[in-house]
């Protein structure tokens, strides 16, 4: 039986839109997921029709939202007149 080793790197990325529009601020519109890490794969009786594979892997999540606003409160311009 003859085993083979491989080694990979994993990248991911998704974004999820809210089903309706809502106009609270506080609310979040569109949520990012980004994904990254290593992989390592041992895979047994790769000579045969039946080939077997274990894979072992490890990463990080970086998760992002987006409100309503283009900015954030605090970077707003005043508009008013003094």
């Amino acid at each position: 039986m003859k085993n083979d080793r491989g080694f990979g790197l994993s990248f991911e990325n998704q974004t999820f839109d809210a089903r309706t529009a809502t106009t609270d601020d506080t609310l979040a519109n569109r949520l990012t997921v980004f994904t990254a890490g290593p992989e390592m794969y041992l895979m047994f009786g790769t000579q045969s029709n039946a080939t077997r594979m274990l894979s072992v892997g490890a990463g990080l999540a970086q998760i992002g939202s987006r409100t309503t606003t283009a900015r954030p409160s605090s970077c707003r311009r005043a508009t008013g007149s003094t």
